[in-house]
């Protein structure tokens, strides 16, 4: 199989690149209702991973290192030897493995990975004994609905006849229910939907296709052709083998992030701020050209299909203002990073070794729901991670940073840029769990190791 790519889409800003990986099943221009915000600090480039968005889908079954490679390959390409990164569930993932390649700093939303070895033989042994599923419950679900649609997979649920009719239908139930508007116009406007090809649509009741219909005689009077129906850009089954790369989580000794992981001492600092650099001849190698920049936090025509002209078109701008988090310190030697004027100079870092490394975990409310262990995750992984910190969004869910785009983006803007103290309760996290550091100290989540 041919190595996984990336597409990045410039969003807009300036000073250093931040880069922003989204959660499975979504797509890089996710993020621009967060642009608005991130933008005043950071030139900001979304990637479309893997089978999602624009990126070519793969031909078959993948790892979880080949989908880091899609990313490092990016990385690598644009000259980035450290990384400002916002990363969201699989986004998440790949930005703390990317920590370990090209340390740098990160704030990484309710990452899809095990924080200890312990999960891992916990996992081993249940499958072993047959308590786990042999298949990954998340892709049994994703395929679930391509195969209850029909019809080869396209079914009457799965198509729209506009943008409109998709917000409109999948805005009435969760989890999109609970998505900020400006979100959810972002997430299926902006890159969530594509037309339907010919093969299959009218099988499955979706109207007629926009392709000629054979059996038209001569002195037949055309109609007028219509529009395309449309469906999600990422198939169920890329996002369910997607699901299955990273199917158990993966694990790394994740204490090695804030030392500057495998790189080690020769990683070399994150640069200073300043514009990014520009891409590299292999950058056509690893990543499809990058869409245009527009105005920041802005649809641009190109990233709308069949949106209109009409209010609330290409509307992804600032959403409304959310619930603030709690900040807990969690962790021991890491450096400083990020300093409140703006990106770490060259030589800051922690330890000691030149690496400017600065982690932020940050999750929502625990919940028993499908996706609710990764908050307590979370939580535990910032407790691994010498020096990291831990952020909790309390009104917030697994899909927080489409439930509040501007929330997020303030405190992840504030942690990269050094000032997030102050926000919330701060307490020492790893050997020191559980000993209060700043006011309030006591009443913040309990960290576990």
């Amino acid at each position: 199989m041919p190595r996984l790519s990336v597409v990045a889409h410039e969003l807009g800003g300036t000073g250093p690149l931040l880069l922003l990986l989204h959660a499975n099943g979504f797509h890089g221009r996710v993020f621009l209702p967060m642009v608005p915000t991130l933008s005043q600090h950071f030139c900001c480039v979304a990637l479309d991973l893997p089978g999602h968005g624009d990126a070519p889908a793969p031909d078959g079954p993948f790892t979880e290192e080949e989908l880091v490679a899609a990313v490092v390959d990016f990385a690598d390409a644009r000259g980035l030897r450290g990384a400002y990164c916002l990363g969201h569930s699989l986004g998440g993932c790949m930005g703390l493995m990317l920590q370990l390649a090209r340390p740098g700093a990160m704030f990484l939303y309710e990452p899809v990975v095990f924080p200890t070895r312990g999960y891992v033989r916990r996992y081993a042994a249940a499958r072993a004994a047959g308590e786990a599923q042999r298949e990954s419950a998340l892709a049994r679900m994703a395929r679930k609905r391509q195969a209850s649609a029909g019809g080869g997979g396209w079914g009457v649920k799965a198509l729209y006849p506009s943008v409109a009719a998709a917000k409109a239908s999948l805005g009435s139930k969760p989890p999109f229910s609970a998505f900020a508007p400006q979100a959810l116009h972002a997430y299926l406007a902006c890159g969530g939907l594509r037309p339907v090809t010919a093969q299959g649509p009218e099988a499955a009741g979706a109207g007629p296709s926009p392709v000629a219909r054979p059996g038209a005689g001569p002195g037949t009077i055309p109609g007028p052709t219509p529009a395309p129906a449309l469906t999600l850009a990422c198939s169920p089954e890329a996002e369910a083998r997607v699901y299955e790369a990273l199917d158990p989580p993966p694990w790394r000794p994740w204490e090695r992030v804030a030392g500057g992981g495998a790189a080690g001492a020769g990683a070399g600092p994150l640069p200073p701020p300043q514009q990014p650099p520009a891409p590299s001849a292999a950058a056509a190698a690893s990543a499809a050209p990058a869409s245009a920049p527009g105005p920041a936090g802005a649809c641009c025509s190109r990233c709308c299909p069949g949106a209109g002209s009409g209010a609330g078109a290409g509307a992804c701008g600032r959403a409304a203002a959310g619930g603030e988090a709690t900040v807990v310190a969690a962790g021991g030697e890491g450096g400083p990073g990020p300093t409140a004027g703006g990106g770490p100079g060259p030589g800051q870092g922690g330890s000691g070794r030149g690496v400017a490394c600065r982690v932020c975990v940050a999750a929502g409310a625990t919940n028993a729901g499908v996706h609710g262990r990764l908050a307590a995750m979370a939580e535990e992984l910032a407790t691994v991670i010498p020096g990291a910190v831990f952020m909790r969004f309390p009104s917030l869910h697994h899909l927080g940073p489409m439930e509040d785009p501007e929330g997020v983006a303030r405190a992840a803007a504030a942690f990269l840029l050094g000032r997030q103290g102050g926000q919330g309760q701060e307490r020492q996290g790893g050997a020191g769990a559980g000993r209060g550091t700043g006011a309030g100290a006591g009443d913040g989540p309990q960290s576990r190791l």
